[in-house]
């Protein structure tokens, strides 16, 4: 992986961010950036529909493009089953609850 540095030398800002905070955190990065908005939108909905979907449907999406091979595969993989599972037993929650 290139270092922050030599991307931003390069002239691609949004590598080199996403650089920085992906060699302190790993692959956890994007599944703290799903929390945030996820908790923010339930603090603005007080609702657990729309936190549920964006789980479900992040989960699904980050299973298919995220490699699963390599340094941080296995552990995105696990991570973005976990969202999925999260956000599909909160939309079965939220059917049966009556």
């Amino acid at each position: 992986m290139a270092s922050p540095a030599s991307l931003l030398y390069a002239g691609d800002y949004v590598a080199a961010f996403l650089a920085s905070y992906t060699n302190i955190f790993g692959m956890y990065f994007y599944a703290l950036m799903v929390m945030v908005i996820v908790t923010v939108t339930y603090i603005k909905t007080q609702n657990v529909t729309m936190p549920a979907i964006i789980l479900t449907i992040c989960g699904t999406t980050f299973s298919v493009i995220f490699p699963t091979g390599g340094a941080g595969g296995i552990e995105f993989l696990t991570i973005s089953y976990v969202m999925l599972a999260i956000g599909v037993a909160a939309i079965l929650y939220k059917l049966f609850k009556s």
